[in-house]
Parts: structure tokens; sequence; C-alpha cells
């Protein structure tokens, strides 16, 4: 794996499509979560399932749990359609983790995914 663009990032959240996209392009700002993260810092957006770092993004912060009528207010930042808003709260999805400096690389880089590893990987350098 090289370096570049990943110097100093020792953390890499896995993200699903389309989610993970939708952050690499701005679109998105708040990746939504069942619960806080104490973690902040320039991290790594991994696309799920593909053994690749598609960006890099700086966990900026952490907000409170959303109800349902502040991700209605909000969807412009977490992008879950209105229809799907009642399903995401009932799964817990509603724990904003804020997302700001994202940088898409234009080739991803591959990383070693360990066994068991689902929300975040440690990047060895």
């Amino acid at each position: 794996m090289t370096n570049q663009g990943l110097r100093g990032v020792t953390h890499a959240l896995i993200v699903r499509e389309p989610w993970v996209s939708a952050l690499a392009v701005g679109r998105k700002i708040w990746e939504l979560r069942s619960k806080k993260t104490s973690i902040r810092g320039r991290i790594g957006l991994i696309r799920g399932g593909s053994g690749l770092i598609i960006a890099t993004a700086t966990l900026s912060d952490c907000l409170e749990p959303l109800n349902s009528k502040a991700m209605l207010a909000s969807i412009d930042k977490h992008q879950v359609p209105r229809e799907d808003i009642d399903a995401a709260i009932s799964a817990g999805w509603c724990v904003p983790w804020v997302m700001t400096d994202v940088v898409a690389f234009k080739r991803p880089r591959p990383y070693v995914h360990p066994s068991g590893a689902v929300t975040w990987v440690l990047l060895n350098r």
C-alpha cells in the first residue's frame, strides 16, 4: 500500500455504498452510526467489501442522536431519503459523525482487511 494521501492516517472507517461515494464527493457530510465515537482527526474511508480506501476525511465531531424531526430537517447532511428515515431510526442509525475536508482518491488505495473488522480498520505502517 502506498502512503501517498494516507500519511498519518491510522484509522479507516468501513462505509457501505451508496453512502461512502456520497461522502467522497461531498454530497453527504454526516455519516449516521448507532453509537458515538471518540475518534477524531484524519481517517480513511473504505468502500465496504471492496478492499479499497477511496478517500480521506477529517472526523471532526460526533453529535447527539437525532429524533425523527431532526432527521427530516437534516436530510441535506445525511442523505437518507425521507421515506427511509423511520427505518434508519428503528435500526439505531441516528448518531451523526461529522466529516469535513474530504479528499477523494483518483486511484483508490488497497489495504489489508483484518478478520472481524466491521467498523474500523487500524492501518499498519
